[in-house]
């Protein structure tokens, strides 16, 4: 049977991939829709030619308008948080609504 997805064959895993298994594993969803319906979650991107990860968490449908700047600033703290005893380099972008994480030992090289 042929790939979905031609470009980017099944069982192959992106930086992002692994990031987003490591929240997982300690505990944090990843966002999700449902009929109509999202659920709040952590959400992980890879940027191949930054060679770096970007991840973001997203609130979902029943969070209150004015709690969802600190709904996300309190996940990504905590993610931030997780990630960085793992080893991952971890950086705010911006005014704080994500994080740009690297592997640690992929800074040191290019230091």
């Amino acid at each position: 049977m042929t790939s979905d997805r031609p470009t980017r064959p099944h069982g192959t895993f992106t930086p992002a991939a692994t990031i987003g298994r490591v929240l997982s594993r300690a505990g944090y969803k990843p966002f999700t829709t449902r009929k109509d319906t999202a659920f709040s979650g952590h959400r992980c991107t890879w940027d191949p030619s930054q060679n770096e990860t970007t991840v973001s968490h997203r609130c979902g449908d029943s969070t209150h308008p004015e709690a969802l700047d600190v709904e996300r600033q309190d996940m990504l703290t905590e993610y931030e948080q997780l990630l960085r005893a793992k080893g991952y380099v971890v950086e705010w972008i911006g005014a704080g609504y994500a994080l740009r994480v690297r592997p640690a030992r992929l800074d040191q090289e290019t230091s």
